[in-house]
């Protein structure tokens, strides 16, 4: 994920999917806006209508997401 670097690949690798389908993560970013470089790169590859919600302390986004499933499935 390089230039990125681990946060956004610990995020994406870790993603969860919400019963609507849409795929959420906690991400550590400082950009303004957030996940302006990351969604040129890559991300709007992958994902339509990316939002970005400040979760405060790191850590919380996860609690939020905890008990969903992966996004990712596994092969």
């Amino acid at each position: 994920m390089r230039p990125f670097g681990g946060s956004l690949d610990n995020g994406l690798r870790n993603a969860k999917v919400r019963q609507d389908g849409f795929a959420v993560w906690e991400e550590e970013d400082y950009c303004v806006p957030p996940l302006a470089q990351e969604s040129a790169a890559v991300l709007d590859d992958y994902f339509d209508h990316l939002t970005v919600e400040d979760i405060g302390a790191p850590g919380q986004g996860w609690m939020k997401v905890t008990g969903l499933p992966l996004f990712w499935k596994n092969k």
